[in-house]
């Protein structure tokens, strides 16, 4: 493991219980600045193990789960790890079903942290006050460089408020931070 900055594992249907192996090493590991664990089947329950993993850590610095249906409980998760992760900058959690639930949670979480610079969250089924909140979040931290909230339900009013309060650009429903 320590030959390599970041560890793919693209598909190869990690579940949760599974996925606690490799997460506990990675808590102690000083060496891996990424993982990918895109297109498995972690759920909430891996990405719980992984949050704990990623709190304990200081060199990872990307984490893409992607597909892997965590919900709004993995979204919590991944709010709680904010609170205690400094070095974690880019974060891809695209077609996970967070919900309007997993997207409150995550804002709330991401307004104290000033080390997220690019965030995924295409697919997510957020609506068009998830897509307010958001560009109420780009405000409160300029930290974030980048937002995608492409394949969501924000809807024209969405992408129009998101231009409309000059803090973003809004291209294709893909949001971006003014300065990237």
């Amino acid at each position: 493991m320590a030959e390599y900055n970041t560890v793919p594992t693209k598909p190869n249907s990690i579940e949760s219980e599974k996925a606690e192996i490799i997460f506990k090493a990675l808590a102690t590991n000083n060496s891996l600045t990424g993982l990918s664990m895109e297109d498995n089947k972690i759920g909430s329950g891996g990405t719980a193990v992984i949050c704990k993993a990623f709190a304990l850590n200081r060199t990872l610095k990307n984490l893409n789960i992607n597909n892997n249906k965590i919900g709004h409980e993995g979204a919590r998760a991944l709010s709680d790890m904010f609170k205690c992760n400094k070095t974690l900058r880019e974060l891809n959690i695209n077609n996970n079903n967070i919900g309007s639930e997993g997207r409150r949670v995550i804002c709330e979480s991401l307004k104290r942290n000033r080390a997220l610079a690019l965030l995924y969250m295409q697919g997510n089924r957020i609506n068009y006050e998830g897509a307010v909140a958001l560009c109420e979040l780009l405000k409160a931290n300029n930290t974030i460089a980048r937002l995608n909230i492409a394949v969501n339900y924000i809807g024209y009013r969405g992408a129009f408020f998101a231009v409309q309060n000059s803090c973003v650009q809004c291209y294709n429903y893909c949001v971006k931070h003014r300065g990237e």
